[in-house]
Formats: C-alpha cells, structure tokens, sequence
C-alpha cells in the first residue's frame, strides 16, 4: 500500500480513471448496487490520502447514475454532480423498480432537478424506465438546451404492460452535436425533434410487436428526418407495415450500414424482399437482416428480379444472415420449411458483393452447396462466414461430458452436413481450377482437420455474442 500511496497524484487518478472506464465499457457487474462500487468511492476510503486525491480530481466524478426512486442514489448523484465541477458528464437514469416500490411524478421530478441545471454538461445520457414514469422523466429536459450532447439512449425496459408512448421532443432549445441515438422498447409519439437531422448512429430496438399503424409512420417519419446525414442504421422491423410505406422511399443517400431486424413470425412467403424494397441507400457497404430463415434467403435470391427498377443495393459489399438457431430444421409434418434451390448469384442486385455471412440460419448446408458448387455463374465472393448458432456450439463442444439425446444428434448432423457440404464444394473446386474463397469458420468447423490436411486456407470466425437488444 506505501508504493501506492507514493505515487505521484497525476498516476494515482489515471489508475482509479482506468477502472472507470472497466465500468463505462459495460463490464462492471450490474446486478451489484451501483453507488457500492464505483471505484472513486472506494479509493476515497483507503485513506485520507487517497481521499484527498480523488476528491480534488473533478474527472473522476463524471460519469454518474441516479435511481431516481432511492433517496441515497440521489444524494450520492448530487456528490457527482458538484465535484465533477465544469467537467462533461455522462449520466443514466434508472426508474426501473420492482412492482411494489411505486414511484411518485413529483419524487422524480425532485430528483432530476438537481440535473437540469447541468445540462449543458452532459455528453451521454440513457434514460431507462417503466412505462408508467417515462413522461415524468422526459418532462424536464423539453425545455433545455444540451449544447454537448453526443449520446442519448431511451429504454423502456421490459416491463409487462408494454411499450412506453411519449413524446420525445426533449431538449427543444437543441443539441447540435447529437449523433447517436438508441431506443428500445420506446415507442415515441409526435412531433419529432429537431436535432435528429444531426444523428448519424441511430439504433431502433422493439422488444415486441406494435399493432399500432401509427408505428410505421412515426418510424420512418424518424429515418427520414436522419436521411441527410445517417451513417449507421440498426432497424428493429418487427412493428413496421411494409403495406403502409412506399417502395423505396426511405431514401437515405449518406447511409453507409444497415442492420434490419425481420420479422421473425411473418406471414408473408418474402419478408427479406419486402424490407430491402422499402429503401433506396446507394452508398450501403455492409447490410446485416437479422433473424432470417434460411427458406427466406432462398427467397430473397431467386425473387430479386422482381425488386430491379425499383431499388437495388450497388455498393454493398458485406452482405450478412444472423439468426443463432431457429430450430425449423428438427420440425416436422407440414409445417416444416423447405429449402428451394438458389438460382444463381445476385450479381444485378449486389454487383459489388465480396463477403457473405450466414451465422445460425436453417438449412445452411444446402445454401453452402448452392453458393459454393462449381458451375457456369460463379458468387464473386473473396470471404464466407459460417457459423452454427451459439447453443449449437455449446452443446456439441460438451459431447464428451454427457450422453448425446435426439437434440444433440440433431445437432451434430446439422454440423456434419455444414462440413460435408464445405468439403465437397472444395474438391470439386480445386479439380475443375477454381478458385476458393477465404473461409472464416466458428470454433467447430475450425478444427476440422480437412482444412490443414488439403491446405485450404481458413480463418477462425467470431460471431456476434447476440443480436437482439
């Protein structure tokens, strides 16, 4: 503890700054009370030097939490708000409670008073809160101007009673260097502000289905009010009525990543195709449809004629299926999808197609043979991707440890069929001089020893550790 103490104080706050930053990135234990271990209580603990250390360095008192229904968190809110002095902030209100604790409209707006004054300080917010609260908490921010606001997140939770409806016209007097967005399980209600021509990440996630039409309009009326100056889209689809939006007219010509979140119980035979319809972005270089079906991909590539006219997809270059199982494979009867042969690569729709991901998605295997078998059209692709989905993987990875069921076997038939289908599209390749793509394969297709066996060039692919919010 002495060689702690000794060092000099400008090192000391780098070293409590740096667990700060462990805590920022989301790492830090959430199901701990907060204000137990932010780390510039405990080192003002240790001793009264320490303490005088990080009470008189105000940047380590920026980033603060608030449970606007615990008097304690308030107090110790009010703490940072004061030393943290004329240093940014990023704050997080939480009104998430448990159903017997009921918060009243006028100990919320108590408690974030102490925090309106200091808006023009904030850099990050996220707001997350039940539905029942959520205008108390958006009520004293439509007044304020947030001149260094460059992160806000809105998060209505996943309370039972359902989305959150209220206005978002917050901070009506601006916030002009506001660039990224992110809702979830928010449903916003008009008018829309201002300072969405700002955002250039914008994240719409929605934990369940909206009946409500109005949805769709208020959603695009969101992306279109971004158009001009939109980078980064991840769009949850699950409340959007393709029937009530043209085709192509969500226009947004500065897009350059979409993320769409299908349908995952949608009723029509081509959901992947109705969705890329409804958009007309030019300079997308990495599309990602997320919760896809392998039946739809099939879909999607033998029915894109009838999309060319309207919109198309001219610089996408990575094109991804995310789903991490779907189980429609192991259905039975009638109600079990069927795979349709792929007709042939989509080079009018994605001319500048090099990389194709497909991670979790039924009938991989024979997409594999369609895509990769040597033939007169060839997919003009540098790198594949493939992965089985997370659970896959884990229950294939615990063989050894346990007797394998019927669920197991299915499994592991499904990574044999993955592999086989790999296999072969790289013997018939090479005996017919064509060339491969660079494969990038999850752990247990990884290991195969055919690759290092036949000299094929492979990757260990890491695929995203969830894709639903």
């Amino acid at each position: 503890m002495s060689g702690l103490l000794s060092l000099p104080t400008e090192l000391l706050v780098e070293i409590i700054d740096a667990a700060r930053d462990y805590r920022r990135n989301g790492e830090w234990p959430p199901s701990m009370p907060y204000y137990v271990l932010q780390p510039e209580h405990v080192f003002s603990h240790v001793s009264r030097h320490l303490r005088t250390v990080v009470l008189g360095a105000p940047g380590l008192w920026t980033y603060t939490e608030v449970n606007v229904w615990d008097p304690g968190s308030v107090e110790l809110f009010k703490m940072h708000l004061e030393l943290s002095q004329n240093c940014n902030l990023w704050v997080i209100i939480r009104e998430l409670t448990w159903d017997e604790i009921t918060v009243e409209s006028q100990q919320i707006t108590e408690a974030l008073s102490h925090l309106v004054p200091h808006a023009s300080r904030i850099q990050g917010l996220s707001i997350m809160s039940n539905p029942e609260s959520m205008d108390a908490i958006l009520a004293p921010f439509y007044c304020v101007e947030a001149s260094c606001l460059e992160y806000l997140q809105i998060d209505g939770g996943d309370s039972v009673s359902g989305y959150v409806h209220a206005p978002m016209d917050i901070f009506q007097l601006g916030a002009p260097r506001l660039t990224n967005f992110k809702t979830r399980a928010f449903t916003p209600t008009p008018p829309l502000p201002n300072w969405l021509t700002s955002v250039r990440h914008l994240e719409i996630w929605r934990s369940e289905d909206d009946e409500d039409d109005d949805g769709s309009s208020v959603l695009a009326g969101i992306v279109s009010r971004c158009s001009q100056s939109l980078v980064y889209l991840h769009l949850d689809t699950l409340s959007l009525n393709d029937e009530l939006i043209p085709s192509g007219s969500l226009r947004i010509p500065t897009l350059q990543t979409l993320h769409l979140l299908i349908n995952y119980d949608a009723d029509s035979a081509d959901p992947l195709v109705n969705m890329l319809s409804l958009f007309d972005v030019p300079s997308v270089t990495e599309l990602s449809l997320i919760l896809t079906h392998g039946d739809h991909i099939c879909a999607l590539f033998n029915n894109l004629d009838s999309l060319l006219g309207t919109t198309t997809y001219p610089s996408v270059t990575s094109l991804s299926f995310l789903t991490d199982g779907c189980g429609c494979e192991r259905e039975e009867g009638e109600n079990r999808p069927q795979h349709t042969p792929i007709s042939g690569p989509p080079i009018r729709f994605f001319p500048a197609l090099r990389s194709l991901t497909l991670f979790g998605v039924c009938f991989t295997a024979p997409i594999l043979q369609d895509i990769l078998n040597p033939g007169p059209q060839q997919w003009p692709l540098r790198e594949l991707a493939v992965s089985l989905s997370h659970t896959v993987e884990w229950d294939l990875s615990r063989i050894e440890a346990r007797p394998m069921d019927s669920r197991t076997q299915a499994d592991f038939d499904a990574l044999q069929a993955v592999f086989s289908s790999l296999r072969q599209a790289v013997l018939l390749r090479r005996e017919q001089g064509q060339e491969l793509p660079l494969f990038k394969l999850s752990g247990l297709l990884f290991r195969e020893d055919f690759w290092v066996n036949n000299a094929v060039d492979v990757e260990l692919y890491h695929p995203p550790k969830r894709i639903e919010a």
